[in-house]
């Protein structure tokens, strides 16, 4: 599949509105359109959402935004929040057209699309083939402006750093990628980082297992000063420099 970067680098920084399709049972209810970083969600008539059930609490669920990503976060809701059959616990990175499920209503998430996830492809157990490498391609990751903060993944075991100046940076097999990792468990499009005023989040992209940020996996998660990121068997620390 050809990839048209400029289209990827555009959902990675333009904020995307969404809509939200409310029925019960066969009947739509409403389409609500979204162009905000946060939609509340519950039985509150301040919510931007409003759940008209006793089966919803006052303030039962959220939906973040970051660049055109969407997670949606259950606030410790009563009777809890669904995607499909499975309940959410923690963020739930949203897709087009999931369904969310909560006391009797169902929400149909849609948001532009700009490329398809790659299917996953078969996995050779050959232990020589697993092996990961980096290639990191430094002068295109240069920074072109004076930044007062930024961030960077430090490889303690090379005793180097990966610079994140730019607002996204792809880790992945492709050659088109800003870092190239070899392996048989990593995706051609396997990460991105993404750079945002409010700071730098990490987004897992690939068919194979996501990333770890301080041994947990993730799909993804905001990066804080510290954090340890597992790429496969690749280790980083994300750092803050002033």
């Amino acid at each position: 599949m050809d990839i048209d970067e400029n289209k990827i680098e555009e959902r990675l920084t333009t904020k995307i509105p969404c809509s939200l399709e409310i029925s019960i049972g066969n009947d739509q209810i409403e389409r609500l359109t979204f162009d905000q970083d946060l939609i509340t969600i519950g039985r509150e008539n301040s919510c931007d959402i409003v759940i008209n059930n006793l089966g919803a609490s006052r303030s039962h669920a959220q939906i973040e935004r970051y660049a055109s990503f969407y997670v949606l976060r259950d606030l410790q809701s009563k009777t809890g929040t669904f995607i499909g059959g499975n309940k959410i616990t923690g963020g739930y990175n949203l897709n087009n057209e999931d369904k969310i499920f909560l006391a009797k209503h169902t929400l149909l998430f849609k948001l532009d699309e700009y490329f398809d996830k790659e299917s996953k492809p078969k996995v050779n157990a050959d232990k020589d083939l697993m092996k990961q490498t980096l290639a990191i391609n430094y002068e295109d990751m240069a920074s072109k402006n004076n930044l007062e903060t930024h961030g960077y993944l430090h490889i303690a075991d090379e005793n180097k750093t990966i610079p994140l100046h730019k607002n996204a940076t792809f880790f992945g097999k492709s050659d088109q990628c800003d870092v190239s990792i070899s392996g048989m468990l990593i995706s051609e499009r396997h990460i991105v980082v993404i750079r945002e005023e409010k700071g730098y989040f990490i987004h897992h992209l690939g068919a194979f297992k996501p990333p770890q940020i301080n041994k947990k996996l993730v799909d993804f998660s905001p990066l804080k000063h510290g954090d340890m990121v597992q790429i496969g068997d690749l280790q980083f620390q994300f750092r803050i420099q002033k």
